[in-house]
């Protein structure tokens, strides 16, 4: 290497030091100033409330407008449609398995009902009278045969429709 290229080299090689040490002195002096500063900092007040404490009834519920979505939850429904009549629990109960929780209303169906067990009874005294008062020979002629067919067809509706 020529001695010029030496007295470069060297110079290039302070001027990076002084660079480099100058950038490491600001860092160590910025957080030197920074401690200083906090230290000489004076601590906040803590702010602290202060009121009289009085008895009071709570409030367990609250009416509200808006929209509730449940994480889990179960929807109701009927089997049939119908207008409902009443409503067996209240917000918020727990309810058992098998609890009615609604009643529907049933005045059509119990009509309905009432008038098949009428029909069932009527069909089942004209048998009974078709029975003991024609002859045998007459009996298997006349619609005995549909009469005792409806009277049984009735009860057995009737009872299914009590369970």
């Amino acid at each position: 290497m020529k001695p010029s290229m030496k007295k470069r080299m060297i110079i290039m090689l302070v001027l990076v030091g002084v660079l480099l040490g100058g950038i490491v002195g600001f860092n160590v002096f910025k957080g030197y100033m920074m401690q200083k500063y906090m230290a000489s900092a004076p601590v906040p007040a803590a702010t602290v409330s202060a009121m009289k404490v009085d008895y009071e009834q709570w409030q367990p519920q609250m009416n509200a407008i808006g929209t509730l979505r449940a994480t889990r939850g179960v929807d109701v429904t009927t089997e049939i449609a119908g207008l409902v009549r009443s409503i067996n629990f209240k917000s918020g109960d727990e309810v058992k398995a098998g609890q009615v929780l609604a009643e529907l209303n049933a005045e059509t169906e119990i009509a309905q009902l009432n008038s098949l067990q009428a029909a069932a009874d009527l069909a089942a005294t004209v048998y009974e009278r078709d029975k003991h008062c024609l002859p045998p020979k007459w009996r298997a002629r006349r619609k005995s045969t549909p009469t005792r067919a409806t009277s049984k067809a009735s009860a057995r509706w009737s009872r299914n429709r009590r369970r």
